[in-house]
């Protein structure tokens, strides 16, 4: 079982920090320093809904389409609930 923090975080500063641009990437670099405290706040806000202890697991959805998505899909389960969140790029 994976933490959904853990998945969250895989996931993210990936989906702020601006595509085709590897100097964006660099530790020190300003877009870099803005993605990772966008992906703690949002981590933060999320630490409200759900436990450290909730299941969770990604979930891949395969299409024939040469549209290649900017998204994760996560499946999170506490005890009565599932949640599926969609974390993406929109269009």
């Amino acid at each position: 079982m994976t933490s959904w923090s853990t998945l969250v975080r895989e996931a993210l500063p990936g989906l702020f920090v601006p595509a085709r641009q590897p100097e964006a990437w660099a530790p020190e670099s300003a877009a870099r320093q803005v993605a990772d405290g966008l992906a703690d706040w949002v981590l933060a806000l999320m630490r409200r809904l759900w436990p450290e202890s909730a299941e969770a697991w990604t979930l891949t959805v395969d299409t024939g389409d040469w549209y290649e998505a900017a998204y994760v899909d996560l499946v999170v389960r506490v005890p009565d609930r599932v949640w599926l969140l969609h974390l993406g790029v929109g269009d």
